[in-house]
């Protein structure tokens, strides 16, 4: 994907209509979009960005859904203010490049623009300027090729050229075709978006498999800002009992997060308990029922992961695999 500052440049020269004259000395930032979890393929959705110097400061807010941070094959959008209640509308090809070709549309309108994953509608869409915050209400569609577990990354830039960076604030479930063997349900975790200021939080993993709760292997939970598992809350439970041991264990992986250990572990058959490393502290219970398999884990953040996260999970038999989902984020302070 090509960096921002191309897709700057190239605005640049369109020589479209500023919204009021900004200020210098501005940071732009991300706040919040909402709803923040869900599994449907249309849905209206609202976008808070701000910047420290006014809502006037901000040249461009970026919205990118895909399964990671990437714009080909994405819902790839750029929005450009060009008043307090105006904006043009800019969606990115199914090739990626911030640079163009893209649709574009403005708000308000009734236009439709589309690309291969989604189509963003200017009807029910809107802009709001107001003091430092700048709200975009935009109604999107997901196409069904486009179906799965997605993440909405968020990013802010100001007219001084500076960038909030992309953040991972939010999850989508896009239906998708029923799948055989082992999966990740829908919804994947419960809350999808969560806020680990109140330390603990409590939350459900969804896991299944068409063939029974016996035919899965391993259930993963990974939260990270990526699919990497160092320095990562990095959770595997293994469905099978050792001998001498009382149940079926969760593991979780240290630091270094080989997957192979060395780690902590604890027998959820069993209450009480906790394991830990240096991004988290886990303790729960595991149920199951027909093709469902329920992880039900208490999880500490440390302030030392702060940062929004992305939850994925995944889950595999002994010879089939879901691969990894995007299902879920959390804001750590």
């Amino acid at each position: 994907m090509n960096t921002l500052t191309t897709f700057l440049t190239l605005l640049a020269m369109c020589a479209l209509s500023a919204p009021a004259p900004a200020q210098t000395g501005g940071t732009p930032y991300v706040v919040f979009m909402t709803p923040a979890f869900g599994t449907t393929t249309e849905a209206n959705y609202q976008f808070v960005f701000a910047d420290t110097a006014g809502y006037q400061n901000i040249q461009f807010a970026d919205i990118l859904v895909n399964t990671v941070l990437d714009g080909r094959q994405a819902c790839y959008i750029a929005i450009q203010p060009t008043g307090q209640f105006s904006a043009n509308v800019m969606l990115v090809d199914d090739a990626g490049d911030a640079g163009g070709p893209y649709r574009t549309m403005q708000i308000p309108s009734a236009s439709i623009v589309s690309n291969n994953q989604c189509s963003v509608e200017a009807s029910g869409s809107s802009i709001l300027g107001n003091g430092t915050t700048l709200t975009i209400n935009l109604t999107i569609t997901f196409h069904a090729n486009f179906g799965g577990y997605k993440v909405f990354y968020l990013s802010a830039g100001d007219v001084s050229g500076t960038n909030s960076g992309w953040q991972p604030v939010a999850a989508w479930g896009v239906p998708t075709p029923q799948f055989t063997g082992p999966g990740v349900g829908y919804p994947g975790v419960t809350p999808g978006r969560a806020d680990s200021t109140n330390n603990p939080v409590n939350y459900t993993f969804n896991f299944t498999d068409t063939n029974g709760v016996a035919d899965i292997a391993i259930a993963n939970v990974l939260i990270n800002n990526a699919i990497d598992g160092r320095h990562a809350c990095y959770l595997a439970f293994a469905n099978v009992t050792l001998p001498g041991e009382p149940g079926p264990r969760l593991n979780l992986v240290d630091d270094a997060g080989d997957a192979g250990g060395p780690y902590q572990s604890i027998p959820l058959s069993l209450l009480g308990g906790s394991i830990s490393n240096s991004q988290c502290t886990v303790s729960g219970s595991v149920s199951s029922s027909g093709n469902a398999l329920t992880l039900s884990l208490t999880i500490a953040l440390n302030h030392s992961f702060a940062g929004n996260r992305i939850v994925y999970m995944a889950t595999r038999s002994n010879t089939a695999s879901s691969g990894w989902q995007s299902v879920g984020s959390i804001m750590v302070p």
